[in-house]
């Protein structure tokens, strides 16, 4: 059923998106220029040392990273998929140049989801102010962990609006799978969780679905939980001293890191389109496009329509994942 389904999707190019793939080819390239053969990040060097013991003695490690999100061991998921293109070339390289394609997959899904949620040209918008962003191409010097979950934390965005669109109930467990696995390589996208789920909920709605299938998405999301992180509970489980340390960690920030996580995550975000700014500047640009957005939404005569619908989801999703992120231990988000 689901190749049918994939078989009758209508694939009809125009002209924007044969602008769109010159734009990929040419960030493809940019990209491939930038990359560094010489890594020097320690992160990389280690992932790549455990990949390859991965292939040569056929052992795999119960856990992953640990990762200054949350401050706790991630599944091993990230070390098994990298572990995989060194089969037929074992050379780090390798890791940076799937890196480049990742990235590329990046725009290639950017590009899908304006398109779906909006139209072509404001996808070659986006592909255009993200994808040759200096921040962004920067990216593609080495491989890391929240670089290699980008795709798939996207891929799961554009299957969520694809099934909104299409009312294919499949298509949402699609797009679940997709982002529980990006958080098995990266912690930073469950960030975004809140509003994840607050979608997950307002798509099933949408499509008039009965208990079975809200029943049917629940037991799938633990089942994938459990799938992609039971080689950690095996680990935690036999190590009670790391257990306890899970258990007794504090998760939340002070009040006094509130306000200093929330310019952090500011900058970052926005240095992907400006210059760095300094923090004085970052909370007053902040505080201006969050009123400037709440502003056309208010005023804005396309009240009803679908466009103004998917703009204030973004919007959402933005406010939510910054202010989310300030109040974890989820400093640092990518």
């Amino acid at each position: 059923m689901i190749a049918k389904s994939i078989a009758n999707f209508p694939i009809k190019l125009g002209v924007y998106d044969y602008i769109f793939i010159l734009l990929l080819i040419v960030n493809f390239l940019i990209r491939i220029d930038n990359y560094n053969q010489t890594v020097q990040w320690e992160d990389a060097n280690r992932d790549y040392i455990v990949a390859r013991h991965i292939i040569k003695y056929h052992e795999f490690p119960l856990v992953g990273p640990q990762t200054t999100a949350l401050n706790i061991k991630n599944s091993p998921v990230y070390y098994y998929l990298i572990s995989v293109p060194l089969i037929f070339n074992d050379n780090i390289v390798s890791l940076i140049v799937i890196n480049v394609f990742l990235q590329n997959l990046v725009l290639l899904f950017i590009y899908l989801l304006a398109k779906s949620m909006f139209n072509a040209r404001v996808g070659i918008i986006a592909v255009i102010l993200f994808g040759f962003s200096d921040k962004i191409i920067e990216q593609s010097i080495t491989f890391h962990q929240p670089l290699v979950m980008e795709p798939f934390a996207y891929l799961s965005y554009l299957f969520l609006v694809l099934c909104f669109k299409t009312q294919k109930y499949w298509l949402l467990l699609l797009s679940v799978f997709f982002f529980i696995f990006s958080s098995s390589i990266h912690y930073s996208i469950l960030g975004a969780a809140p509003s994840y789920l607050f979608l997950v909920l307002l798509v099933i709605r949408s499509q008039k679905q009965t208990l079975r299938q809200y029943g049917l998405t629940i037991l799938f999301s633990l089942f994938l939980y459990l799938l992609f992180y039971s080689p950690l509970l095996i680990y935690y489980f036999s190590s009670a001293r790391d257990l306890q340390i899970v258990l007794s960690q504090k998760y939340l920030v002070s009040l006094s890191m509130i306000s200093e996580n929330l310019v952090t995550n500011l900058k970052i975000l926005l240095s992907t389109f400006f210059i760095r700014l300094n923090d004085q500047t970052i909370l007053i640009v902040g505080l201006l496009l969050t009123l400037a957005s709440l502003f056309y939404l208010l005023l804005s005569k396309l009240k009803k329509s679908l466009d103004n619908k998917y703009l204030t989801i973004i919007i959402l999703v933005l406010v939510q994942f910054l202010i989310f992120t300030s109040f974890l231990d989820l400093s640092r988000i990518h």
